[in-house]
Formats: structure tokens, sequence, C-alpha cells
């Protein structure tokens, strides 16, 4: 079966996971078999909605989810607003006020994930300006990540191609500056199949900056050992593949309407 013993982790993604009711299920369903590490990723809107007259967060702690990875790209809610076009922000300083400390308290890890931009998360001021804001509700993991460069041979959406010319920021210039910087202390680098990382500490904070590495253009292809699947997403288009694009590494095609 797909949840056996040599499944050590798995991880929640989406589209936004808090919003569909699927979760909660998926949840349950994933308790039973008591991996090792569980990853929910999320914008956090959906944290206070109600299941079964429980809050989603608390559904969350009560099956076990070990780390919480939260995107929010800025501090301020009305830059995020601009920057993600909301008409307002879906995941409010208050729901962070409220789902933060309940997570800390239950042994869940919360972590604020920040893709840098060009005139949004640019310099190294603006990194610590962020980091000084989130301490303050009590994250001490953050992480910092350049945009993923996209395949030319599966995009062709003019809007986002121009997206990522226009505000590409490179993770280089900040670690370049953090390297003279004695405020920041590296830790180690690691290169994965997906990043290639660079940890560092910032007074109480885990600080992770992070590109994407020279293997993930082959993985957007599929996987390269054929014997070997690293990883399975099933996508809304019904395939079960090795990769984010949903048309290549196909495991399975699933019928659907």
């Amino acid at each position: 079966t797909l949840f056996d013993k040599k499944t050590q982790e798995i991880g929640i993604t989406g589209g936004e996971p808090t919003m569909s009711p699927r979760l909660v299920p998926v949840l349950k369903l994933i308790k039973k078999y008591n991996f090792r590490k569980v990853t929910l990723n999320t914008n956090a809107s959906g944290m206070l909605k109600l299941v079964d007259g429980i809050p989603v967060y608390q559904h969350i702690i009560d099956c076990g989810v070990n780390h919480v990875n939260i995107s929010r790209h800025h501090w301020d809610e009305n830059t995020i607003n601009d920057l993600m076009r909301f008409d307002h922000d879906p995941c409010t300083l208050d729901i962070l006020k409220t789902i933060i400390p309940k997570f800390l308290a239950n042994h869940v890890r919360p972590r604020i994930n920040c893709v840098i931009l060009k005139d949004y998360i640019d310099s190294i001021d603006d990194c610590v300006q962020f980091i000084e804001y989130y301490r303050t509700l009590g994250i001490n993991n953050i992480v910092f990540r350049q945009m993923m460069e996209y395949n030319s041979s599966y995009v062709k959406n003019d809007e986002i191609v121009a997206f990522y010319k226009d505000n590409l920021q490179l993770v280089d210039d900040l670690w370049n500056t953090m390297d003279r910087d004695e405020r920041f202390q590296r830790v180690k680098n690691i290169r994965g199949r997906y990043y290639y990382v660079e940890i560092w500490k910032y007074k109480d904070v885990d600080l992770v900056a992070e590109r994407a590495s020279s293997m993930v253009k082959s993985r957007n292809l599929g996987f390269s050992e054929k014997d070997m699947v690293y990883e399975m997403i099933f996508h809304p288009a019904g395939t079960l593949t090795t990769g984010w694009y949903y048309k290549a590494g196909i495991l399975l095609d699933y019928p659907h309407e």
C-alpha cells in the first residue's frame, strides 16, 4: 500500500488545504499510520474554520502534524494584499496571534515561508524587519526562498513569465550580504533534490535561505532513476506523477469529470 513502513514522511499542500473539506478526513487517515514527520503547507486562511465544531488548527494539533509552514511574503497586510491581489488578507494578524501560540504549546513547529521579490523583500534590511516582526509572534523558524525557475517547455502564460522576469530577486545577493553581517552566523549548507540551502542563525531564529538546485530542472521532467520514486503528487487533473507538472512522469492516470 501507499502507507507502508518505507514511507517516513508526508506533506500536505494545495491549493489551500485549510479551505478544503477533505483536510480533516485526510489528517485522521494520516494519523493512523504514525509517520515520523507530517508537514502542512498553508496560507492559514482557514485555520479558524469549524469542522465538527472544532477549529481546523485544533484538528491539526490533534492529528499529530509536526510542522506547519505558513506562507507570508511580507509583514504588512496591505502589501500582502497588493502582491497577492487580495481584497483583504485572508490570514489576518489576529489569526496568526491565535494559532501560533496554540501550535507552540502543543509541539507543532510553525515556520514562516517567504518568497523574496524585488520591491517587496529584496534587501538584508527588509529581511531583518521581516524576521523581527514575526519574532514578536513567537516564530523562530523562517525561510527566505528565491522564486523557482519556470520550465519554458510547459509554461506559456505571458503573465507568469512577465511576473518572473520583473520580480526575480536573487538569494545570492542576500547570502553575500549576510556573509559580511555579524548579526548572522552561518550554520551549514545543504544540497538537496529541490534546493541548495544555507542555514543561518539570527538571534534565536533558525533562518533558511534557499534557491532551486540544478537538479530541479531534470525532476520537472520526471525521475531519472527509473527504479526509484522520490515523491508522488496527485493532481486535480487526475494524474499521479513524480513531479509538479501533471503531464510529466505519470505513474497513474485516473479518469475524472
